[in-house]
């Protein structure tokens, strides 16, 4: 079964300038109705109230948040070669397809019908045929690309500083600075439970990861809920 996600307009943009995840959070169980290699399309309000559509998941997996977990006990994970984030500046409002494709969408405003557990929607083959044949020709979003974290790890394990801090300063994906910085803060955290884990790491790779790429800063950390169940 194919979906259909409201992505309100502040929390995509959000995360956006915090480096997407490849994976999208909901409080409905329907969420994880959806299968292994199924789209989930998501669309969301642009800052001069279009709508337009965000992104196609295909999704890989799905987990569980931790309970009282803020955006939602459901988690779906893209696949992050098959996904897709689309460029929203630009696009013509995707309301009159959505309502087109036998969406219930009632009132003027799209994003009141779907608030809550709304947000979700079932989409039958036809409909999801539709977003496919309406998302082939949106340009794709150049800010959309994963921070590479599991690369960061292996390059924290291998006690790598250089290449460490080389990525956090230079990955090309337009993040926030406020990201870099967490991302900067948190390695150490990171490191030391690699070193735990690996009991041969050296500690000290950090200090040297912060020194090449400046000042920590006083970052808010985003909050990322680990896989706790596998599905598919």
């Amino acid at each position: 079964m194919h979906l259909l996600y409201y992505w309100r307009g502040d929390t995509y943009r959000r995360d956006l300038d915090f480096g997407v995840g490849f994976h999208l959070n909901q409080s409905n169980a329907l969420l994880h109705a959806i299968a292994p290699g199924e789209s989930l399309w998501a669309f969301t309000r642009a800052r001069d109230g279009r709508y337009a559509l965000a992104a196609e998941l295909v999704v890989s997996a799905r987990t569980l948040n931790p309970p009282g977990f803020r955006q939602g006990r459901y988690r779906v994970w893209g696949h992050l070669r098959h996904s897709r984030y689309f460029q929203v500046a630009g696009q013509p409002d995707i309301s009159l397809l959505i309502r087109d494709i036998g969406i219930a969408a009632r009132g003027d405003v799209l994003g009141r019908a779907f608030q809550g557990h709304a947000a979700v929607r079932r989409l039958d083959p036809l409909q999801h045929d539709r977003l496919r044949l309406y998302a082939g020709g949106l340009p794709l979003e150049p800010r959309a690309r994963l921070v590479p974290e599991d690369r960061l790890e292996a390059l924290l394990l291998a006690g790598d500083a250089a290449s460490a801090a080389a990525l956090l300063r230079d990955e090309p994906s337009g993040l926030a600075e406020e990201r870099r910085r967490y991302l900067a803060a948190a390695a150490p955290a990171r490191d030391r439970a690699i070193a735990r884990s690996s009991r041969g790491c050296a500690i000290s790779t950090m200090a040297s990861v912060r020194s090449a790429v400046g000042p920590r800063g006083a970052a808010t950390a985003p909050s990322f809920a680990k896989p706790i169940m596998s599905a598919g």
